[in-house]
């Protein structure tokens, strides 16, 4: 299901420089997004997705892919304890340890 979501997906191919945060951004799916890192690419980084505008106003919890799991996520997750999250959204890349850039596990 979530395979088939579009994303945004940021791409480190400006000119500016290697670095990530610049808004070079692609279209594609979750699905090919997975299968390149998988392969070994680094250059791609999946960061927030814009929130889905409600019908009777808002955003929505869940951004995409997330949103296509929706029946199997805890919308509290232990996670957080007594905190009630505004959104949620999955971050995903790959990095080349030899460069030595690293996340651990946070939240925002």
């Amino acid at each position: 299901a979530a395979a088939e979501e579009p994303v945004q997906v940021e791409e480190r191919r400006c000119p500016e420089g290697r670095a990530f945060g610049r808004g070079c951004k692609v279209a594609m799916r979750f699905g090919e997004l997975v299968d390149r890192i998988e392969g070994g690419e680094t250059r791609l980084y999946l960061t927030t997705q814009e929130l889905p505008l409600l019908s009777g106003g808002g955003e929505a919890l869940l951004a995409p892919p997330l949103s296509a799991l929706r029946e199997k996520l805890p919308l509290r997750p232990r996670l957080a304890g007594s905190l009630c999250p505004q959104s949620l959204n999955l971050w995903y890349g790959r990095t080349d340890l030899r460069e030595g850039t690293t996340s651990g596990l946070h939240h925002d």
